[in-house]
């Protein structure tokens, strides 16, 4: 019972005022698809200041950030001794703090012929993204967002002659195109994906907005409603 009366109470407060933790900027235009998709698999801003040519880490980043970064933004699986290597740690310390990661639900493990790997979880990452966006962006943006999406995959149909992304993905195993259009046709392909997932988080993050505001509406209708109780007499 004391529960339900803490929930009641902090439901009250959100109506009365209190957000949830979204707060929406007024639109910037200017939405650029390559941008998204670079900013959904690095959102790091920290951890980018690493210097790619010389492979150094800014002095502020410990050993723990520097393989969480390296584990999250990559594409294809690693093992835990490729990610120490490349977040200069040992690969005790890096099995550590990858386990730590799988349990907190940021990565997922797989196993491959290089043996244990470690990717990003898809799911937890979907959803911090649907987030972000609607914290980042008014819907107006996230609708022009959608258009510019759609904009760029029927450009992919156009220049690939092909009606869906699985007739793009069967056409990279065909004879008839070179080891590099296959090469080329295979990263499109990827992009592709990338782009659908983007999509799909921009209309959940628009639907998300839309619920929170209606909800917030109608507990601030009820709390008002509360505050008016019947008197004796």
């Amino acid at each position: 019972m004391r529960d339900v009366l803490i929930a009641q109470h902090e439901c009250q407060n959100m109506a009365a005022g209190v957000d949830y933790g979204l707060t929406i900027p007024p639109s910037t235009g200017a939405y650029d698809p390559y941008t998204l998709m670079v900013n959904y698999y690095s959102s790091d801003a920290q951890a980018e200041r690493m210097t790619d040519q010389t492979r150094e880490w800014p002095v502020d980043i410990d050993g723990a950030e520097r393989v969480r970064h390296v584990a999250q933004t990559q594409t294809t699986p690693r093992d835990a001794e490729w990610i120490a290597e490349e977040a200069d740690v040992s690969t005790d310390t890096a099995v550590k703090c990858l386990t730590w990661l799988v349990d907190q639900w940021d990565l997922e493990v797989v196993e491959t012929t290089e043996g244990t790997c470690y990717k990003l979880d898809g799911v937890t990452h979907f959803l911090r993204t649907v987030r972000s966006l609607a914290e980042e962006h008014p819907v107006e943006d996230l609708i022009e967002g959608i258009g510019a999406l759609s904009d760029e995959i029927d450009a992919w149909k156009t220049t690939y002659e092909v009606d869906s992304l699985e007739d793009l993905r069967r056409s990279t195993d065909s004879d008839e195109f070179s080891a590099e259009e296959r090469r080329e046709r295979l990263e499109s392909v990827g992009e592709w994906e990338h782009f659908v997932q983007l999509r799909e988080a921009h209309q959940i993050a628009i639907s998300l907005q839309t619920s929170l505001a209606r909800l917030h509406t109608e507990l601030h209708i009820e709390v008002q409603g509360s505050n008016f109780l019947p008197q004796d007499g």
